[in-house]
């Protein structure tokens, strides 16, 4: 497989990460009660309903305040575990779920999903939803939501044009000053779009808005398998 960028030396220092977005729980929150999903968000959910919707349990990687699985959910998928960096985060997703009478339906695990994932149930669909682009590591994220996953992979990633890129080269440089310890990451997605196909996956959706590109990958093998 490809290398498209990760630590050399060890696992990702999370830390910042952690804070930054720890900071941010409670205003992600508010925008979900206020605003539902975001655009790209909502896009990921359709997508993935094209393709039949989940058949199983979902996994939401960097799961945040819970937008994605909570939707899920309230569309009759029968239970999904959500994973963080951010402890805050999980706090409000749980209250999220409480609010709209999902609690009982999903498991919230906080700490580093690439640390955790041998202790984690495999699902159906696995969710990365603007996660690749804030974690060090890519290769080392994206082969282990592909090992947890039977059938499909969605993610968000920003889009591959000249004005996104400039855009996060400027958000890099700006967090890097005032961030805290996090940083968004500038991979190359094409190469880890050629990782997803080399680990047994194929696009079957795709969108975009105007910053974020969203792919759905299927898994061939178990398409076969379920015929």
């Amino acid at each position: 497989m490809p290398h498209c960028g990760g630590s050399c030396c060890g696992g990702p220092d999370l830390g910042g990460t952690r804070r930054f977005f720890g900071k941010e729980a409670a205003r992600y929150g508010r925008s979900f009660e206020r605003k539902g999903p975001d655009a790209a968000q909502q896009a990921l959910i359709d997508l993935v309903q094209r393709e039949g919707g989940p058949r199983g349990d979902v996994l939401d990687i960097g799961c945040g305040v819970g937008p994605v699985h909570l939707s899920l959910l309230g569309r009759g998928v029968g239970h999904a575990t959500g994973i963080d960096i951010a402890a805050p985060m999980l706090e409000e997703a749980r209250r999220q779920a409480d609010r709209v009478g999902l609690s009982d339906r999903v498991d919230y695990r906080v700490g580093d999903f690439v640390a955790l994932a041998a202790e984690l149930p495999d699902a159906d669909l696995a969710v990365l939803d603007k996660v690749v682009c804030c974690y060090e590591d890519v290769d080392a994220i994206v082969d282990a939501s592909m090992a947890k996953t039977h059938r499909l992979l969605a993610m968000s990633f920003p889009r591959d044009i000249w004005l996104s890129r400039l855009i996060l080269r400027i958000v890099i440089g700006v967090s890097k000053v005032f961030g805290g310890g996090f940083h968004p990451f500038l991979h190359d997605w094409r190469c880890m779009g050629q990782r997803i196909a080399d680990g047994g996956f194929e696009l079957a959706q795709s969108a975009r808005t105007l910053a974020w590109q969203i792919n759905i990958y299927r898994r061939p093998t178990a398409e076969r398998a379920s015929a």
